[in-house]
């Protein structure tokens, strides 16, 4: 190498030493610290990271829908099954009998039941039996959660009473809050006893809002 490269080399070597030690000394003068990759973040540093959107612990979408026919019911109240699930969307709907609110979140839900009784016929409960009266009939809702199992709403609920024809209908609709682990289920009442035959019955359920 000649001696004036060499000279060049050592030059630039020197100019990129100074700036470099002028550089650290700008860092020290202001009292900070060059990071490194690895450095560790302090429980404060952490906390000053955005969090991204938590994928929720529930299921937010619920919608259910049941059905089923020929139901014969007398006597004391009780709940009425649905044989036949359309859909679970969310997992909520429990056997054949039961909202429960446990893996899908809290909110608003609309509940809602129909039903049309039949007198004509003695198939009710799947073999011959008993007429069903033009008696009445209704179903309505409990939370099988909360000491008592309290109804929800009104206990009329889906009404179909003694002027309502052989062919009597009753349909009811309810907007409730229900919460994590709430479980709710639909009951028949007889007024009276006489034996009625439920043709055909829904339930639905949606959540819809938090």
């Amino acid at each position: 190498m000649s001696l004036f490269r060499m000279a060049v080399a050592a030059a630039a070597l020197v100019l990129t030493s100074t700036a470099v030690s002028a550089q650290d000394q700008l860092f020290h003068r202001k009292g900070s610290v060059v990071p490194t990759v690895d450095q560790t973040l302090t429980p404060e540093q952490i906390a000053q990271i955005p969090q991204l959107p938590q994928t929720p612990s529930c299921t937010p979408g619920v919608a259910i829908s049941a059905r089923g026919n020929a139901f014969g019911t007398s006597g004391a109240d009780h709940v009425l099954t649905y044989p036949t699930n359309d859909t679970n969307e969310g997992g909520a709907w429990i056997g054949n009998t039961i909202l429960e609110i446990s893996g899908a979140c809290s909110g608003l839900y609309h509940l809602e039941v129909q039903f049309e009784k039949d007198s004509f016929y003695t198939n009710c409960n799947g073999s011959p039996g008993p007429l069903g009266t033009q008696d009445d009939v209704s179903i309505y809702f409990r939370n099988l959660s909360l000491p008592g199992f309290p109804v929800l709403g009104s206990q009329a609920g889906a009404w179909s009473g003694e002027g309502d024809g052989r062919r009597g209908t009753g349909a009811y609709g309810l907007v409730v809050r229900l919460h994590a682990g709430d479980t709710v289920s639909t009951w028949v009442h007889s007024d009276g006893g006489y034996f009625r035959c439920l043709a055909v019955y829904t339930f639905a359920a949606y959540r819809i809002g938090p």
